[in-house]
């Protein structure tokens, strides 16, 4: 398996890019660098066109002006006073950018999710987190996909298909007409790599760029239907990634917009299992995030009975207000009058499961 994974990576290359969000993108390439240690810092001195060059080269008079590209376009060093708050202005720039087209979504989520996981600034990781919890849910009809355990040992699967990709993209490269029964092989190719569940948003996001190329460059309008879907679906899943694993981050600011990005993309369904990883969490104001978002949460909601379960058990947390903050949620969702008295509803949630023992409700 590893060695497959290891494949899968190298065979979902970073192909092209999106202009649709301007010099951001370029910003957060240059102010990157990483050491020989794999740590990722912010870079205080840059090389990159200048400012004025690009607004230039990106106007009508840039393209009559051909004696002058060059020298607008030439690099040059130019100091960076505050690198992190450069890449926050850069990341809100993706979410403000149009995540419905497929192209910009791929490409907002590899940055937000590259820099959630390495930026080594905690506000830059939590609006980077905040993007993510930006880009638009999937519809019904597209669903989550197999899980990971429907797929095990198909890593064979996603090689061929991401081979499949790579060889229609030089194909369209040299012009090359497609038969129909290539066209709906490399059609079935495009869904199982929109559909497979990446273990990681890297390989995620990867191949959700390469989809995305594809769907700019393909003449055929299924083909690009079904790359542009694809893309959408497995940017969506690296998103979901990267904020499921900075739920472990070490700044409390970012595992709360984590936490936001997840109920919202995921629905509120995953509350009782969120409830159960967090009910630890170091921070008082994680916790309460987490009460919260049960609090006002549909009633009844899908696993209700675990969504009570995880609030009893903050009867005992050690702070008062995140104790409080569940006896008010269990109000709410019980209908039951307003009371911070833990020993009313400790003796209320013992009666309850007697009466679940014996088959009540």
């Amino acid at each position: 398996m590893a060695s497959g994974r290891r494949t899968l990576l190298l065979g979902a290359p970073l192909l092209g890019g999106c202009a649709s969000f301007g010099p951001a993108l370029g910003d957060l390439e240059v102010i990157h660098e990483e050491q020989s240690a794999g740590v990722l810092v912010h870079r205080a001195e840059v090389t990159r066109p200048s400012a004025l060059g690009r607004t230039w080269l990106g106007s009508p008079f840039g393209r009559w002006s051909e004696g002058l590209d060059e020298f607008f376009a030439s690099p040059r060093k130019e100091e960076i006073s505050d690198p992190d708050r450069l890449c926050r202005e850069s990341l809100r720039t993706l979410k403000g950018g149009d995540l419905e087209d497929a192209d910009s979504l791929a490409e907002a989520v590899h940055w937000a999710s590259f820099l959630l996981e390495e930026d080594p600034h905690p506000l830059s990781r939590t609006e980077a987190a905040l993007v993510l919890a930006s880009v638009p849910k999937l519809p019904p009809s597209a669903g989550a996909g197999p899980s990971a355990g429907d797929w095990k040992g198909e890593e064979a699967e996603l090689i061929a298909s991401l081979r499949a990709l790579t060889a229609r993209l030089e194909a369209l490269r040299r012009e090359e007409a497609l038969d129909p029964a290539g066209r709906e092989e490399l059609a079935r190719r495009i869904d199982v790599l929109g559909a497979a569940p990446y273990r990681r948003s890297a390989e995620a996001r990867g191949v959700a760029r390469s989809l995305a190329r594809l769907a700019r460059l393909e003449r055929d309008e299924v083909l690009r239907t079904r790359s542009e879907n694809g893309a959408r679906a497995a940017a969506v899943r690296a998103a979901r990634l990267s904020l499921r694993k900075g739920l472990s981050d070490s700044s409390e600011f970012v595992r709360e917009a984590c936490l936001e990005g997840i109920v919202r993309l995921e629905g509120e369904g995953v509350l009782p299992d969120l409830g159960a990883a967090l009910v630890r969490d170091p921070s008082p104001a994680v916790r309460r995030r987490v009460v919260r978002l049960v609090a006002k949460a549909p009633s009844p909601a899908a696993g209700e009975e675990a969504m009570l379960e995880f609030l009893v058990r903050l009867l005992e947390d050690p702070d008062a207000s995140v104790s409080a903050n569940a006896m008010d949620a269990l109000s709410q969702r019980t209908g039951r009058e307003r009371t911070l008295d833990r020993e009313h509803w400790r003796g209320w949630w013992s009666r309850r499961l007697l009466e679940r023992a014996s088959g009540g409700r």
